[in-house]
């Protein structure tokens, strides 16, 4: 009772840490980059969101090798072998060295072909070999300052200190690069804070668990059967981000060689609003994780199916709602936020977002039982092939439709590897394929629903006048939000109210809310 009463005291504390690290990590940013827009302009958003990309490519050699150690962590701990526990962290530390090693020598072989990524001039001033330098140093300084020493952190179920160093030291940063941007407008400056907030972000956690765990050194050898296991999980989670890592940032790349930096800015503004509204899921995602977890363990194969047909209407409910708020908002706040027309992007542009954005939600429950189900290992080509295709598509069509073509092509392979192929997975390998047809019949019936009240409640929207006033504009903004949130509930219950799936996630939700008051 001790061991469980812990871990739901762990999850609860991590939780709330967790959430209020994620709304600095979105409330700050915006702030900064709002900043950086009206201090020293768009193209150094876009040299940021550049060098972000060409980061996170690097990042790559990681290769899932923390979260496959910190897995390996986990039992260990709960059986008191500190020795094993020792020796993970001196194999966590030796292939860190290594991969830092591999990101400095990938970062110095790329310098030659930095030139050939921006098209048009850098902002006056900017030395691109030195900028890329700094950035290419904070990479490096992620892996090989005590960086793994924070796995004790999460295998322990203490991810809350983490996310405490994360608030304060962020809004330390954010703040110094604020006043930096404010005062100085140097943008050199204000780069070489990420370096410095690596390393004391680093050094301060190794002190952490180093007070908080004595026992742990880094001592010892892996023996050889764990370190198949190792292998195994770390090319499952590599194959996965490989897939996720290069989704965005092959198009910020392709749209700074094509166009040039104050596009990679105009793409960048919008990729980031969308960013900010999907992780609001992925802590929905997140919280259900362990509960299917424990249901495909436990229940049966048809039990499983009608609770993901029931999941699937309510998450993509709120994704269709999700959808018509950014349709009808999106232009709006950027014309309030930026008040630069020349920084939207087109109609037909919006749409698209809006398409990548409801299709990236629609394969998050299909993913989550997938995971559950333990199938990564069947859907092993299907990232491979999605980064491909995304590349090739991104340099294709974004030189025939400029950065239209480069959304579309990102919009295609999530909709061809993460709907259509990911699903025909789970259902082969779990439950069952005759049942693939009647759950792609859902979604179409969904993604039709969601189409028409999107449509009719951005055509009565744009009856709502706008105005410009900053203040009364995020009002204008938070009443058409209202009228998207009601009338889209209204339409979707007229809709579907008659459908079984409607019925079951109705008595769900109030069964879970009677719960919540404390009533039989």
């Amino acid at each position: 009772m001790t061991a469980v009463k812990s871990r739901t005291e762990n999850s609860i504390r991590n939780s709330i840490w967790g959430w209020i690290s994620k709304i600095v990590a979105m409330v700050l940013p915006f702030i900064l980059r709002t900043v950086m827009i009206y201090t020293i302009g768009q193209e150094y958003v876009g040299l940021n969101g550049l060098f972000t990309s060409i980061l996170s490519m690097l990042s790559l050699s990681e290769l899932g090798v923390g979260a496959a150690i910190v897995y390996s962590m986990y039992k260990p701990l709960a059986e008191g072998k500190d020795d094993e526990v020792c020796a993970l962290l001196n194999l966590y530390r030796k292939m860190y060295g290594w991969i830092g090693l591999a990101v400095l020598i990938i970062g110095m072989i790329l310098l030659p072909f930095l030139p050939h990524l921006v098209s048009g001039e850098v902002p006056e001033g900017i030395n691109l070999y030195t900028l890329y330098a700094v950035y290419l140093v904070e990479a490096v300084i992620s892996y090989w300052f005590f960086a793994y020493r924070s796995s004790l952190l999460r295998a322990n179920q203490r991810s809350d200190v983490l996310s405490k160093t994360t608030i304060l030291l962020s809004v330390v940063k954010y703040m110094l690069q604020i006043f930096v941007l404010l005062i100085w407008k140097n943008y050199y400056l204000y780069v070489i804070m990420q370096p410095l907030y690596n390393l004391v972000f680093n050094g301060i956690n190794a002190l952490l668990v180093k007070k908080m765990y004595p026992q742990f050194v880094c001592r010892g050898q892996v023996d050889n059967d764990q370190m198949q296991g190792i292998r195994k999980r770390i090319f499952g989670l590599m194959i996965h981000k490989v897939s996720t890592t290069t989704r965005n940032s092959f198009d910020s790349i392709i749209i700074s060689a094509l166009f040039g930096l104050t596009v990679v800015a105009r793409y960048n503004n919008y990729y980031f609003i969308m960013f900010t509204v999907t992780t609001f899921f992925s802590v929905m995602i997140q919280a259900i994780q362990a509960s299917v977890g424990n249901s495909i363990a436990t229940e049966s194969v048809k039990k499983n199916y009608a609770d993901l047909c029931k999941f699937q209407f309510l998450y993509m409910w709120i994704a269709g709602m999700c959808t018509a708020l950014l349709l009808c908002l999106y232009q709006p706040f950027m014309l309030i936020w930026l008040r630069d027309e020349s920084m939207l992007m087109t109609l037909s542009e919006v749409v698209l977002w809006c398409l990548y954005f409801y299709l990236l939600l629609q394969g998050d429950m299909i993913s989550v039982y997938n995971n559950a189900a333990g199938l990564w290992w069947f859907g092993k080509s299907r990232y491979i092939l999605e980064a491909v295709c995304n590349l090739v598509l991104n340099i294709v069509l974004g030189k025939l439709l400029g950065t239209f073509g480069v959304i579309l092509a990102t919009v295609l392979t999530i909709f061809v590897f993460s709907t259509v192929y990911g699903t025909i997975i789970v259902f082969r390998h779990y439950f069952g394929r005759e049942k693939v047809g009647s759950y792609f019949r859902q979604l179409a019936i969904y993604f039709v629903t969601m189409v028409l009240s999107v449509s009719v409640i951005y055509m009565l929207c744009q009856l709502l006048p706008m105005t410009m006033n900053t203040l009364s504009g995020f009002g204008w903004l938070a009443c058409r939000a209202v009228l998207c949130i009601v009338l889209f509930a209204i339409i979707y219950t007229i809709v579907l109210q008659k459908t079984p799936e409607f019925r079951e996630a109705k008595g769900f939700v109030i069964r879970n809310l009677k719960r919540a008051l404390g009533k039989n």
